[in-house]
């Protein structure tokens, strides 16, 4: 099953993507993907975006909101072409390898109005059916997405502060039915 995570900009769907990761491993299985988290500042503001690999835990800066780095650009964002061959490297071998979901977060304006960043991965989810796939997508561009993978196995999760502490444990029983409904809420 490929399920799409959606929601507005800063209601929390990393830190959604965040919590599936722990629960899944408190449940003994393994995630694999990439998460984008914030970079913040001393001062508590988003100046930049990092790429985190799930299974290895390593960590490097995505895009700052100023900088030299030497990559597309796109909103206020300027990406470091080298860590997103990485993060989609890591990806391609996550989507390859025996792990029990793997993530994708984000596909965005920079692959689906550009077919620049991970894009390439979207043509790789077509024909694999065998995979459990979670993909994190803003509200607004989640047709668009939902057009480009065309699947019949596809579920939506919409994220909105109505479900931010119940939609984590809701993902995970939807992917393995046979996980417990007595699970923590993380």
């Amino acid at each position: 099953m490929i399920g799409l995570l959606t929601g507005s900009i800063g209601i929390g769907k990393t830190t959604l993507c965040q919590r599936l990761v722990a629960l899944l491993r408190q449940q003994g299985l393994e995630p694999a993907g990439i998460l984008a988290p914030a970079l913040i500042d001393d001062q508590g503001r988003k100046i930049g975006i990092r790429l985190l690999r799930i299974e290895t835990e390593e960590e490097r800066v995505l895009a700052l909101v100023e900088g030299d780095l030497q990559g597309p650009r796109t909103g206020r964002y300027v990406f470091d072409a080298d860590v997103m061959s990485w993060g989609l490297s890591g990806l391609r071998m996550a989507l390859r390898g025996k792990y029990d979901l793997v993530l994708i977060d984000e596909i965005g304006p920079l692959e689906l109005l550009r077919g620049e960043g991970l894009a390439p991965v979207l043509g790789d989810l077509r024909n694999l059916y065998e995979r459990q796939v979670l993909i994190v997508v803003r509200e607004a561009l989640a047709e668009m997405l939902k057009e480009q993978i065309d699947r019949p196995d596809l579920a939506i999760f919409s994220l909105g502060m109505d479900v931010r502490n119940t939609l984590a444990t809701e993902i995970a029983m939807r992917y393995f039915p046979g996980m417990t409904d007595k699970v923590q809420h993380i």
